[in-house]
């Protein structure tokens, strides 16, 4: 899953990741960070 591998090494108890997955928008959290991250999705 591309959320758990962006927050991978993170200091996270998982609360950040649970809390994307109750939204239901996974997809588009990861396709936020991938953007933010490289500029490009």
């Amino acid at each position: 899953d591309a959320l758990e591998r962006i927050f991978q090494g993170q200091e996270d108890d998982g609360s950040i990741l649970s809390s994307i997955r109750k939204t239901g928008k996974e997809e588009l959290y990861a396709d936020m960070l991938f953007l933010l991250r490289f500029g490009s999705v």
